[in-house]
């Protein structure tokens, strides 16, 4: 039992070059998250990075590849147990290893690592997407590729409501200080060297 047929191009290319622009801001909120970690959460959020490290890692070649690989082999949108995107498919496997189970370690991570009572409202929206995209991997695990919508409301839905309700608390935080962007916590060294 699978999905629905995958996208027809142009709707596919498309999505690949969302997916591709997605991955830097991706990696730097984690980035960030391991930044704000207090000392004693701090291994959680450089976990969070690592694990979106190994995301953006095995899917932007999978997309770059069927961009810029798969469609000079054959006209029209990527197919075959190689480069498309019906199960079983080994660019499938690896996109489904990023994105259900890196991402999915990542956003548990991001979650531990943010222990304060302002932050609980994003630590539970990170952990519900981090076990949803886990559970995302039951699909392949089970040849029941359906499943994997489970992982997608995860990084799809929740992950993005994770992300701003983190925003918004960062944006809340005392001792905030402008910057360039507008107002943002300020690194621990130069609260800590405050007066």
């Amino acid at each position: 039992m699978g999905l629905a047929p995958p996208l027809p191009d142009p709707a596919l290319g498309i999505a690949e070059v969302l997916i591709l622009l997605l991955l830097p801001p991706l990696v730097t909120l984690m980035a960030a998250v391991a930044v704000i970690a207090p000392p004693a959460r701090r291994i959680w959020g450089l976990c969070a990075f690592g694990f979106t490290l190994l995301t953006a890692g095995t899917t932007a070649p999978v997309h770059l590849i069927g961009l810029l690989v798969a469609r000079r082999l054959s006209p029209g949108p990527p197919h075959g147990s190689v480069f498309g995107w019906d199960w079983p498919g080994v660019l499938y496997a690896v996109d489904v290893t990023g994105w259900d189970l890196f991402l999915g370690l990542a956003l548990l991570a991001a979650g531990l690592s943010l222990p304060g009572e302002r932050e609980r409202t994003a630590r539970r929206l990170l952990l519900a997407a981090g076990v949803l995209s886990l559970l995302g991997l039951a699909g392949p695990a089970f040849d029941v590729i359906s499943l994997r919508l489970i992982g997608v409301l995860g990084y799809a839905v929740v992950l993005p409501l994770g992300a701003a309700a983190l925003g918004r608390t960062l944006l809340a935080a005392p001792g905030s200080t402008p910057g360039p962007f507008g107002p943002g916590r300020a690194p621990a060294a130069a609260r800590s060297s405050a007066p």
